[in-house]
């Protein structure tokens, strides 16, 4: 099997876009609401200037939470279908197959980074500066590094629960509260502030709202450097766990 073939039966098994409008659904009507909500939710809390803050947070968590979604149904389908033991059996390393996968929820991701910016633009008046695409996009290159890898990792612990919507619901809001989606992490007491910096998206909003505001880029970069290695580090946690649970289930027969 090459690898397009391998990808469009990940895209039928993994997503339930069973065609365009279902697409347009998932993709472009539902974050717009999403984003009128919470741009309302703003002006009324904040004011004005608190919406496009509010706004950017947000698209950067509907891309964590496509992300992470994604990966934890895979590996939730896995244990409801009971395939665990062929992914195991097969030719190729467990790292590799899944590494694989993720292919598709990077490109979903990346669709809906574009798309939002469009609708930010066209519908909230938040305008980017066409001289800061190849940055916005080295910007969400990073952050969709370090989330596959966490996703990675969250969706290898996902085959413990057995009730796995409250596992992600759990994970979802611990990035919502935690990464300054609707808020600064400054509001957070600094304990929590430093966990929160060691996880991925954080900084990327830091150097996304930092760009928005015209900041120095190498304050953007220093952001996006830390994003970097966060993700080297996610990168090696996952790594070293899918090859623990691989060796679980070759050894103890657990997991299937």
């Amino acid at each position: 099997m090459n690898n397009i073939s391998f990808l469009k039966l990940t895209f039928k098994a993994l997503f339930p876009y069973s065609n365009i409008t279902s697409y347009i659904i998932f993709k472009i009507i539902y974050p717009f609401f999403h984003y009128s909500f919470y741009a309302c939710l703003a002006y009324a809390v904040g004011g004005l200037n608190y919406i496009n803050f509010v706004l950017v947070g947000n698209l950067f968590f509907l891309i964590s939470h496509s992300m992470i979604t994604n990966l934890i149904s895979m590996f939730r389908f896995e244990r409801v279908f009971k395939t665990t033991p062929y992914l195991i059996g097969c030719s190729y390393t467990l790292f590799s197959l899944l590494s694989k996968r993720v292919i598709l929820s990077i490109l979903d991701s990346t669709i809906l980074f574009v798309i939002s910016l469009i609708t930010f633009n066209i519908f909230f008046d938040l305008h980017i500066n066409f001289c800061y695409l190849p940055l916005i996009f080295l910007i969400l290159i990073c952050t969709l590094f370090s989330l596959t890898w966490i996703s990675l990792l969250l969706g290898c612990l996902a085959i413990f629960f057995k009730n796995v919507n409250l596992y992600l619901n759990l994970v979802l809001s611990v990035f919502q509260i935690l990464c300054g989606v609707n808020f600064p992490i400054q509001l957070l007491p600094i304990q929590i502030q430093n966990i929160s910096k060691v996880i991925p998206l954080t900084n990327s909003l830091f150097a996304f709202r930092e760009l928005l505001n015209n900041s120095p880029l190498n304050l953007v970069i220093t952001y996006l450097a830390k994003e970097f290695m966060i993700g080297v580090a996610y990168l090696i946690f996952s790594i070293l766990f899918i090859k623990l649970i691989e060796l679980l289930i070759r050894k103890k027969g657990i997991l299937l």
